[in-house]
């Protein structure tokens, strides 16, 4: 089984530390929420047609307050805004529409924390390693401020990871069937909060053909020397009824992604399905076109370019962001693996060993890894694979397209030392001290680094009750 059975004590200890996890995060973020707004303003753009939408009487909406609302490549976010920002205000909310809508991606954020606590946790049995893998995540700045501001990439990326933790569950559950119907709806409601993620179908297809095919292959190759050698046709199982339940998968997802983009394009906004009779919206051509705005972002001439810059340069900056601020802040990180320990370096060097280590470790280990969880590693590098591929090609630079792909790679970074800390049982003290006290320390630095030059600066005082440092300045 990959995910293990807790005992008593066990359990009490992963769903104390899951509430901890999201009780802390979320009111220490609550008391410092922030004034910045991102840098293409994307975050005010969103409030507005919320706005605009709940200013306008619902008996005469006009077409561009409805259009706007209902952006095609995140279709649901701002109506799941709009509808936050409701409920918040039935129960005595005093806040504006931006702080309610701040909040959302607060709250979701706190709870995916605490959600893949668990799961971390029920899979490796080791507390201070699942526990600490929160940590970095949660105080990566790319994941810290997208917590914070109305913007769209936290919640499909939240999402996506726990729809990857649930989905490599496949092979062992009783009923595929329902399963297969799960993984349908929460594909699609992923889908709905950001359309990138269709992409993630490759893996399930994966996981559900032929999680089989590789449990059984390197089952086999367990008590065999040479995995290359095994003899393949005695040492593979498939059942032919994966293909039932991947059906269903498929099934189910199309219904419910066709359902709600025909509904909202051709019965809400009233599209036309004739393209002689498109009007241009927003100075995009067509745009009023159903087909059209099914892909209105690849309709518009300016993503999808990265493989014409200088990708690479293009990559370590986006990738950087991720981890902490470059940009308007009084300090300038670079790595400088001489200088390991100056103000400048010490959390890109870190960073740079960190994943060095998982890099390395994978390669040298490749076989025994691939045993211990065969087509879930196999799995999740697919996952790396085509998320990456796309956050290079889309918009590399900018971080927030790094924020799925980083899920995918911080999965990996989980099984690798989760391999390294079994793998190293034998000199387990000194393994475990090293390996726990590296990870703290990129933790301690990505939370002192990115709130005092990032976060605190910029936290407004509106839902503020205490504070950890009484003036930013003495910090420095």
């Amino acid at each position: 089984m990959l995910y293990k059975k807790f005992n008593k004590l066990e359990f009490i200890s992963a769903v104390a530390t899951s509430i901890f996890i999201f009780l802390f995060y979320f009111i220490l973020n609550f008391n410092y929420l922030t004034n910045w707004i991102d840098e293409k303003y994307d975050s005010s753009t969103y409030k507005n047609n919320i706005e605009n939408f709940l200013k306008s009487p619902d008996y005469n909406k006009d077409f561009q307050t409805k259009y706007n609302l209902f952006n095609p490549h995140h279709i649901a976010i701002d109506w799941f805004g709009m509808n936050f920002y409701k409920f918040l205000k039935k129960n005595s909310f005093s806040g504006d529409l931006m702080s309610a809508l701040q909040i959302k991606n607060l709250f979701i954020s706190s709870l995916a924390l605490a959600v893949l606590f668990f799961l971390f946790y029920k899979i490796s049995k080791k507390y201070l390693l699942s526990f600490l893998m929160i940590t970095m995540i949660g105080f990566s700045c790319a994941y810290w401020i997208y917590s914070q501001i109305n913007d769209t990439p936290l919640i499909h990326s939240v999402l996506l990871c726990i729809l990857f933790m649930i989905s490599i569950n496949y092979p062992y559950v009783k009923n595929k069937f329902i399963f297969s119907i799960i993984l349908g709806v929460f594909h699609a409601i992923n889908i709905l909060f950001h359309q990138s993620d269709l992409i993630f179908i490759f893996v399930i297809v994966f996981i559900i053909l032929f999680s089989d095919i590789f449990r059984s292959f390197f089952s086999a190759a367990e008590n065999h020397n040479n995995i290359i050698k095994l003899k393949i046709n005695n040492s593979i199982y498939f059942d032919h009824k994966n293909f039932t339940f991947l059906f269903t998968y498929f099934f189910t997802l199309s219904v419910i992604i066709f359902s709600v983009y025909y509904y909202v394009g051709m019965i809400y906004l009233g599209l036309t399905m004739n393209q002689e009779n498109a009007e241009s919206i927003n100075y995009i051509k067509d745009s009023s076109y159903f087909f059209n705005w099914l892909i209105l972002y690849a309709k518009i001439d300016y993503w999808g370019k990265g493989y014409e810059k200088n990708t690479f340069l293009s990559v370590l900056d986006g990738i950087s962001a991720y981890f902490y601020q470059k940009d308007n802040v009084d300090i300038k990180y670079h790595i400088n693996l001489f200088k390991f320990f100056s103000k400048e370096s010490i959390l890109p060097n870190l960073i740079f060993v960190f994943f060095f280590t998982i890099i390395s470790s994978s390669i040298i280990f490749l076989k025994k890894i691939l045993k211990q969880y065969n087509f879930v590693i196999i799995a999740n590098i697919i996952f790396i694979l085509l998320y990456i591929s796309f956050a290079c090609w889309w918009e590399p630079d900018y971080r927030e397209f790094w924020v799925a792909p980083m899920f995918s790679i911080w999965i990996f970074s989980f099984f690798i030392l989760n391999f390294l800390l079994n793998k190293l049982e034998i000199i387990k003290p000194i393994s475990y001290f090293v390996i726990y006290s590296f990870i703290f320390f990129i933790s301690f630095f990505l939370f002192y680094f990115n709130f005092i030059y990032f976060i605190y600066p910029n936290a407004s005082r509106d839902f503020r009750s205490f504070d950890i440092v009484n003036n930013v300045k003495i910090i420095k």
